[in-house]
């Protein structure tokens, strides 16, 4: 692996771990740890332009992902299959609007 994308990986680990939202964190952590590897290139950097929405948008995806764009719900449905966060379904719940 090149030096370009073992620092790729590293910013995208830090990023999905530091979001400022623990469930996030969770999920996006778990799903980077285990699974990021395996996308193909192009889903790696579709990845990282989804890591640039706000936390309430894709908290709000991961929990109803009929609510997220077209273009991504292939990503948010891939990493919530693959979410291996124990109990994500019981705190799973929209924050107040």
């Amino acid at each position: 692996m090149d030096k370009y994308k073992i620092n790729f990986n590293k910013i995208i680990l830090y990023k999905s771990t530091h979001r400022g939202m623990r469930e996030l964190d969770w999920i996006l952590g778990t799903f980077v740890e285990k699974e990021f590897s395996q996308l193909s290139d192009d889903d790696q950097k579709r990845y990282a332009v989804l890591l640039t929405y706000d936390d309430p948008d894709l908290w709000r995806w991961f929990c109803n992902p009929k609510t997220c764009p077209s273009e991504w719900s292939d990503l948010i449905i891939k990493i919530r299959t693959n979410c291996s966060v124990v109990g994500f379904e019981n705190v799973c719940t929209l924050p107040p609007s």
